[in-house]
């Protein structure tokens, strides 16, 4: 394990904890007056499946939670608020003739509040 520490023109500093395959597991971000910690859980593939950020006292800030297809291309993110309800879910999708990703964010009640294409996520 290692870690890696950026001190940001700011003077905000983030320190990130690798794992031993070279992943982000944690990320502590100070601005000064608080602290968040992102923890980064990932699949056997070494897709990144999970990232729970919370305030020093523990308490849950954001969740973002990544599926992928079996060409290991994200195929849908879900983001959860502090309480751990679903607030957005992202899809994409890869078979498009231009070669372009079509992406849909709908609302934690299923209404499309986004639609594009895009090059890259």
């Amino acid at each position: 394990m290692r870690t890696e520490e950026v001190i940001h023109k700011s003077g905000r500093k983030t320190i990130f904890v690798y794992d031993k395959d070279n992943c982000v597991i944690e990320r502590y971000f100070q601005d000064g007056k608080e602290t968040t910690i992102s923890y980064y859980q990932y699949d056997k593939n070494g897709n990144k499946i999970e990232i729970i950020i919370k305030q020093e006292d523990g308490k849950q800030v954001w969740k973002l939670f990544f599926i992928y297809d079996e060409k290991n291309r994200k195929v849908e993110l879900h983001e959860f608020n502090k309480e751990n309800l679903i607030v957005y879910k992202n899809y994409y999708d890869y078979n498009n003739p231009n070669g372009k990703i079509h992406v849909k964010i709908f609302d934690k009640n299923d209404n499309l509040i986004e639609e594009s294409l895009k090059n890259s996520i």
